[in-house]
Parts: C-alpha cells; sequence; structure tokens
C-alpha cells in the first residue's frame, strides 16, 4: 500500500477523517503515503537501527507508542 489512494479508501470505508487516523508500520514508503492523506503516523522499528531523518515518530515497538503525543 504505498499509494495514498489506498489510505484514503480506508479512510472513507471507516469513516473518520485521515487526520484521526494513526498508521503504524515498519515501511517507510507506506507511511509516506498514509501521511500524504493526512493520516498520523509512526514508524515501527522493531529490532532496527533508525537511519536517518524522517518526518514520521519512531518506536521499537506497538507498546511504547504514546498517540496521545502525536501531532498533525
Amino acid at each position: 500500500k504505498r499509494d495514498p489512494g489506498a489510505y484514503r479508501a480506508i479512510a472513507e470505508t471507516i469513516g473518520l477523517p485521515s487526520r484521526k487516523i494513526a498508521f503504524l508500520s515498519d515501511v517507510e514508503a507506506e507511511l509516506d503515503a498514509a501521511w500524504e492523506t493526512g493520516m498520523r503516523t509512526v514508524w515501527i522499528l522493531r529490532d532496527k537501527e533508525p537511519v536517518g531523518a524522517s518526518r514520521h515518530p519512531r518506536a521499537p515497538d506497538f507498546n511504547a507508542v504514546n498517540l496521545d503525543a502525536l501531532g498533525r
């Protein structure tokens, strides 16, 4: 799902504006597509080390994500 249209369809299907949805993934290209639609995003790194800058907040796993701290 690297096409922003897929994330627009998800938002429409669940009946929420994109800005109310948090999308978590370990694939940066998917996060980029979701972010383009206005979704809040978190890059789940799992056992990977962060490389370079990113517009997506990062977390080592799902339990470390603080949804209240996500902006947008």
